[in-house]
């Protein structure tokens, strides 16, 4: 291989290995901020439920404790959708763990065929971790010391 070809080689594999970190760092950012919205946002609402149920308890039968039941109601439904956030950001979609695992194996020089039927929605989530995790090892970045990636 000339010089030229090896710089060239060089380049690809280095702009290769930022794109991966630069994944690697969104997905880490990723699940520290759903960590945070979680651990946050979720514990202040579940606090401002208890809250508003046991003042509403104290007032059942006044406007006062209607309001507070629909106060309680609201941050529910908030608790939820905040919930909801979470685990998009938490868990892989199918998708686009699959575009990205063959795009790593095409770097590694292995070609990814997927055929048989689409996967049901209960069974895309497992698919979607294994799909994330099991092309690691390939990329020389993740290559145990003294072993070829």
């Amino acid at each position: 291989m000339s010089g030229i070809h090896q710089v060239i080689e060089f380049a690809i594999t280095r702009w290769e290995t930022q794109k991966a970190s630069e994944r690697l760092a969104g997905e880490r950012e990723r699940r520290r901020l759903s960590r945070d919205l979680h651990d946050l946002v979720g514990r202040g609402l579940v606090a401002l439920i208890m809250r508003a149920e046991v003042a509403a308890q104290h007032d059942p039968e006044t406007s006062t404790g209607e309001e507070l039941r629909r106060i309680a109601a609201l941050a529910r439904t908030a608790l939820n959708n905040t919930l909801a956030v979470v685990e998009e950001m938490r868990f892989p979609d199918i998708v686009t763990e699959l575009e990205e695992a063959r795009e790593l194996l095409g770097w590694a020089g292995i070609d990814l065929a997927v055929f048989g039927r689409p996967v049901r929605a209960h069974q895309r989530a497992p698919f979607a971790w294994l799909l994330r995790e099991a092309p690691s090892p390939t990329s020389p970045s993740t290559a145990a010391p003294g072993r070829a990636g």
